[in-house]
Parts: structure tokens; C-alpha cells; sequence
């Protein structure tokens, strides 16, 4: 069984993180998570009514009355541009919390327009910052982050969102030190859950796990709110996930389901220790749940696998729609896509298609992740001495992940000692 669903964690780490504000770089009036990637079968964003009444369901519901409000405040100060970054912000927050991606591309269009009432170049700089690099468009991230830093004043707070989000550009581009110095000096001046967790996240993906739990238990015993205990104590549970250590995975799942009962997310992960732990009719109904309430096609692959001996002709059924779906939105939006569709391509597509996604997706941000799915991909096509020596390139970086091992080990196995 592999981990179709724990692919789309590294996105997923950086949606919430941008959709929370509790969770957020810093103290600034910033709304703060990647897989972006799931667009639910509701297409209006509410909770369905037999989620409506979990935390999940209620904190959605608060959301969308906190936007249509900040809507209307839009709506009678047309020459204010705040009071459209305020309805780019709610909507950046909703989408970390459901998954729409139709949330994103209506605060992409919100802060848009936000700049036009501003005249143009200036405006809500660290706001449009923070959604671009949700959606991994990290060098419009950077270009904002540089203009932002231009200004001769910056409000209480800003210069911490700013170190922060330059640290996270820095992780996802391979510059290690760079990025631990960042959430370094960002936890120096303002600690908090948000800063705890970089430092984590930094820390497991270069393999030191006992340090990165460490972060991780002491952002989650200094967060304020039910939903940022859970999404740590789940961040907690995927590190022994990164073990193997099922149990101790599930404990913390079970921790963060009863802080934050109703959300999705948490669930998909359950759904995931059940079938690695050989439940597989737990796995499947969990999944069967998920694609109804989500329509996230990498439930619809993971179905897929736990299905395919019994019922090939519904694995194939389920891969073509999350195929479908992927290809609709690569057109839509690109950068936010590339990651959850190459894997998959990976699994389901020809090799020129997951070699050709591979190297755009490494090309937007050369860091880890991409560096080892580009490796994949070129394994798939058969390119062994190149995978073989993208492996290596990574390797001789701090990054050290479950799939950068399990990628090596696959490039030995699928090419033999001559390397092709």
C-alpha cells in the first residue's frame, strides 16, 4: 500500500499555515495551508448539514459570515483598498480550511482589484505575498515581499511576516541555512505556534524527528485555539507516520480528531493509518466519505489502489476522473496544481507527461520535494543515469525524507549497478 494521500502533505503544511491565523508568520492583521488541491462536492463551500454542527463544520460557517460582512464594508468604501484585502484575506483563510480552490482564485481576484483602487503598484504587498506563495508562485512571492520591504514604515508585525515568508521561499528552494536563519530569528522575535512549527518543519525534513516533535509539542501546548492544537497534533502524528510507527501516528490522529472533530483533513490521514495498518474496509469507507464530501482526486487514487484487484473496472473509473480533474486545473492554476497532479502522473500517466510536469514543478521551486519527484520522473522514463544523479544532488543536501529513500532504493533497484 503506498502513500498516495501523504503526498499532498508538503502543500498542505503551507496552506493551513497561510489560511490560520493563528498559525500565521507573525502577529500582523495577515489571515493565515499544500498540498490548495481539493474542490468539494458542495460547490457553494458549506459544511453539509450533517458536518454543520462539528468545530469544523462551525468554524466554515463563522468564516463565511465573517466574508460576507467584510463584503459589504467593500462594497461602501469602493475607494479603500484595506477593506478588499480584508475579503482576500477571510477568503485565503476559508480556502485553507475547505480546500476550495475556487477560494483562492476569488482572493487572487479580490487583491486585483484591491490594487487597482490603490493605483497599481503599491497595496496590499504582503497579503498578495502570502496567497502567491500558497499557490507556489514563489517569485511573485519574493517580488512582493522586496516591494513590501521598500516601505518606509511597516505596521506592527510585518517585518516578522516577512522574515517568515522569505524563510518558507528559502525552503522550498533548496537554501537551507537561509531558511533555518529565518525561522530562527522569526522565533526570536515573536514566538508563537506559527514560528514553533517552521522551526519543526525544518527539522524533520532534514531528518532530525526528535527535534522537529519537540517544536511541534511546544506549539501545541501554547496555541489558543482547538484547530491549531489539532492540525499540530496531526503535523505530530505524520512524523511517526515517517517512522512507521503506526500506533503512535493513529494516537495523535485520535488527539486531533477529538480537539477538532469534523475536519477533512484529519480524517484523510486516518483513512490512510487504516489501510497501512491492513483495514482495509475501514480505509475504503473512510475514503468513500472523503471523496463525497471533498471530491479530491487523491482520495480518488487512493481508493483506487484499496479497490483495484476486487474491482479493476472502478480503479480505472476513479484514475480517469482524478485525471480529469488535475487537467482542469493545471489551466486554471498551474503552480498550485503541478505537485498533487505529478504524483498522479507518477503513478497513473505516460512518462513524458510526468517527466515534462517534473521539471516545471522543479523549475518553479527547486527544493527537496520537487527535486525528488523530478528524480521519480525521470526513473519512470527510464532515465537512469540522470535520476541516478538527481538523487545524489539531493543527497548531498540536509534534505532527508521518507520519499527521497524510498526513491534512492527504487533507482537502485529499477537500474542495476550500470545505471543506464
Amino acid at each position: 500500500m503506498s502513500r498516495v494521500p501523504s503526498r499532498m502533505f508538503t502543500l498542505l503544511i503551507w496552506v493551513i499555515i497561510a489560511g490560520d491565523p493563528a498559525l500565521q508568520a507573525c502577529s500582523a492583521p495577515s489571515a493565515l495551508t499544500d498540498e490548495a488541491g481539493q474542490a468539494p462536492a458542495d460547490e457553494a463551500g458549506q459544511a453539509p448539514a450533517d458536518e454543520a454542527a462539528s468545530a469544523w463544520g462551525e468554524a466554515v460557517a463563522e468564516l463565511d459570515e465573517r466574508i460576507a460582512v467584510a463584503r459589504r464594508h467593500a462594497e461602501r468604501h469602493p475607494n479603500d483598498w484595506a477593506h478588499l484585502e480584508a475579503v482576500a484575506r477571510l477568503l485565503r483563510g476559508r480556502a485553507g480550511l475547505s480546500g476550495r480552490l475556487e477560494d483562492y482564485l476569488e482572493a487572487r481576484d479580490t487583491l486585483d482589484r484591491a490594487f487597482v483602487v490603490a493605483g497599481g503598484t503599491w497595496g496590499p504587498l504582503l497579503e498578495r505575498a502570502s496567497l502567491a506563495f500558497t499557490l507556489h508562485q514563489l517569485p511573485i512571492t519574493t517580488q512582493n515581499l522586496d516591494l513590501a520591504e521598500q516601505a518606509v514604515l511597516l505596521r506592527p508585525g510585518e517585518k516578522e511576516q516577512i522574515i517568515a515568508l522569505r524563510g518558507d521561499v528559502a525552503l522550498h528552494s533548496g537554501r537551507y541555512e537561509e531558511a533555518l536563519a529565518r525561522f530562527v530569528e522569526l522565533n526570536e522575535r515573536d514566538p508563537h505556534p506559527g514560528s514553533a512549527f517552521r522551526l519543526a518543519l525544518y527539522h524533520w525534513k532534514t531528518g532530525d524527528l526528535d527535534t522537529a516533535r519537540r517544536w511541534l509539542a511546544h506549539g501545541e501546548a501554547t496555541a489558543t485555539s482547538p484547530r491549531e492544537r489539532a492540525w499540530l497534533a496531526l503535523q505530530l502524528g505524520l512524523t511517526w507516520l515517517d517512522e512507521g510507527n503506526l500506533d503512535a501516528a493513529s494516537a495523535a490522529y485520535a488527539r486531533a480528531d477529538n480537539t477538532f472533530p469534523g475536519w477533512w483533513l484529519i480524517e484523510e490521514h486516518r483513512a490512510e493509518v487504516a489501510a497501512l495498518q491492513g483495514d482495509t474496509a475501514s480505509a475504503e469507507r473512510r475514503y468513500r466519505d472523503l471523496i463525497a464530501r471533498t471530491g479530491n482526486p487523491e482520495f480518488m487514487d487512493a481508493l483506487a489502489e484499496l479497490v483495484a484487484a476486487r474491482d479493476p473496472e472502478e480503479a480505472r473509473a476513479l484514475i480517469a476522473q482524478a485525471g480529469a480533474w488535475y487537467a482542469r486545473w493545471l489551466t486554471i492554476l498551474p503552480e498550485a496544481t503541478y505537485g498533487h497532479a505529478l504524483d498522479h502522473l507518477l503513478d497513473h500517466g505516460e512518462p513524458a507527461a510526468a517527466l515534462d510536469l517534473a521539471e516545471r514543478n522543479h523549475a518553479l521551486r527547486p527544493g527537496g520535494d520537487a527535486s525528488t519527484k523530478l528524480a521519480r520522473a525521470l526513473l519512470k522514463a527510464g532515465r537512469c543515469a540522470d535520476a541516478r544523479a538527481q538523487a545524489a544532488a539531493v543527497l548531498a543536501t540536509p534534505w532527508r525524507t521518507p520519499e527521497l529513500q524510498e526513491t534512492v532504493a527504487s533507482i537502485e533497484a529499477g537500474c542495476g549497478a550500470a545505471g543506464g
